[in-house]
């Protein structure tokens, strides 16, 4: 079986030898060296690009917790007590009704 076996391969490898010696597979072998050059480029393109989008989408995910908090930290600022604090600490006054506009 070891004999048959090992007969079969070196008749395979001379045969592809041949072939390849010859001129029809020169061509073969620069069309599959190609291919599989384009193919390793084009996944590594894909990484890079997946790399990118994924850096991307956590940048925009810190934006939108940063914003979050502005929107928080506003918020907080702008309410009645913390308004009544500066107005205190600046020595603002009420304003009369004259100093009031209503703006319909």
């Amino acid at each position: 079986m070891k004999l048959i076996s090992k007969f079969l391969k070196s008749k395979l490898a001379a045969t592809a030898r041949k072939n390849f010696e010859n001129s029809q597979g020169y061509p073969i072998l620069v069309t599959i060296t190609f291919l599989a050059i384009l193919i390793v480029l084009c996944r590594m393109k894909t990484l890079e690009v997946d790399y990118s989008i994924n850096d991307t989408n956590k940048e925009i995910d810190r934006s939108v917790v940063e914003n979050k908090d502005l929107k928080a930290k506003h918020a907080k600022l702008l309410s009645s007590d913390s308004l009544r604090r500066m107005a205190k600490k600046h020595d603002f006054n009420l304003p009369t009704q004259q100093q009031v506009l209503v703006i319909p």
